[in-house]
């Protein structure tokens, strides 16, 4: 079990929520840290002053949605009983590097990654409530600006008009530079998992050409790996504009770069085309994009469960004069509202960076729009088998 305190130690946190702030950081620079204890005993040296070994602070530094050692004050509490694969040094400090130890660690590096989203969220939304004047933003500068102009006695109310009118060009312009420079990163982001799944690749195919005799068959299979890879990343890279597309071949062409991935980790993939939308008007590279991120996102989550069926299902079908295309694995599900999930650089992945749902929210803008279905209900009632109840992503294109 897991036991965490977290503190904000920022000058503006800690004013507002008690008079003398010296308590806390008192209280933290001599218990920070994250401590173990193996029943009634305490495993040292694990969260003595010094000892960061969980590496929050090189995740800190890695990303400023961390936080640090010297916020947290922490207990790891260990069954005796079931713990008996954890084995101390001799000189009782600490545990030895085995395997089960490093399946502690990454225990513990999921659910402190799971605590730093929530943190985020949570921390997100009380800075916002709390701040005092307007937010140190690009967006809450331009409505500082405007709130200037509006309170200043201008007597020319044309110029007033004019000066607010530049104030949301501004706006828009930096609206649309961000957008064009955050989705050719994302394009980018999608195509280097195919090129390091061909540095993996080839290493594979050198020992298969040096074996003797040759097993052509596998050759063949390796030499297909790497043609579906190739064309993944052309079909992403080229900017086509917006003609229409086959769905079946655009999912089926999305997935090719997963297949071995989806395989070695017996995850299913379940394909479910109406007849009445084959065809979608997007730009090839935008769409394949988008299904790559919510394929990848799918494979990282379906491996944090203990299932024994796991499996991704994608459909297409007609509402009206528009086509929803349907992503849903049986995975964790989402724990988080549609706005932060949207929202630029938040992640709950290890390592995530945080722009693969915000890409394709953006990209849909022009298409439709991008749904997250919540209710399981309103999945079955999609025809969607009821094995796929975990996370649910629906791309909805208008007017086709």
């Amino acid at each position: 079990m897991l036991e965490l305190y977290s503190y904000d130690l920022d000058s503006e946190s800690l004013r507002d929520t008690m008079s003398d702030y010296t308590l806390i950081k008192n209280l933290l620079r001599e218990h920070a840290g994250v401590k173990m204890f193996k029943g009634d005993l305490r495993v040292y040296d694990y969260g003595d002053p010094g000892n960061d070994w969980l590496g929050l602070d090189l995740k800190r530094v890695q990303n400023k949605d961390w936080f640090s050692n010297n916020q947290v004050i922490g207990f790891v509490y260990l069954d005796p009983a079931t713990s008996g694969s954890l084995i101390e040094k001799t000189n009782r400090e600490g545990f030895i590097l085995n395997t089960a130890f490093e399946r502690l660690e990454l225990s513990l590096d999921f659910i402190l990654t799971d605590f730093k989203a929530e943190r985020s969220a949570d921390r997100r939304l009380w800075l916002a409530f709390n701040h005092r004047g307007t937010p140190e933003t690009f967006e809450g500068n331009i409505a500082g600006f405007r709130q200037l102009v509006n309170d200043a006695e201008i007597p020319d109310s044309k110029t007033k008009e004019r000066l607010l009118l530049e104030a949301g060009r501004i706006e828009a312009r930096y609206e649309q530079d961000r957008n064009s420079l955050l989705i050719p990163a994302g394009v980018g982001m999608t195509a280097s998992f195919a090129i390091h799944e061909i540095e993996k690749l080839v290493p594979r195919m050198q020992t298969s050409v040096s074996e003797s005799p040759l097993d052509v068959a596998r050759m063949r299979d390796q030499v297909a790996e790497l043609d579906d890879y190739v064309n993944g990343i052309l079909s992403i890279m080229k900017k086509g504009g917006v003609k229409p597309l086959s769905v079946k071949e655009t999912i089926e062409q999305a997935a090719k770069n997963y297949n071995l991935k989806m395989r070695l980790r017996n995850i299913k993939l379940t394909v479910d085309v109406d007849p009445q939308a084959e065809e979608i008007k997007a730009e090839k590279r935008l769409l394949l994009t988008m299904l790559m991120n919510l394929i990848d996102n799918s494979i990282y989550w379906l491996e944090a469960v203990n299932r024994e069926e796991k499996g991704i299902f994608i459909s297409a079908q007609r509402r009206g004069t528009d086509i929803s295309l349907l992503v849903v694995d049986n995975g964790t599900g989402f724990k988080d509202k549609v706005e932060d999930l949207v929202k630029p650089f938040f992640s709950r992945k290890e390592n995530g960076i945080g722009i693969g749902m915000y890409l394709i929210d953006t990209a849909m803008m022009q298409f439709g729009k991008l749904n997250v279905i919540y209710d399981k209900q309103e999945l079955l009632a999609r025809n969607v088998p009821p094995l796929f109840d975990g996370a649910a992503v629906e791309l909805v294109f208008n007017n086709q």
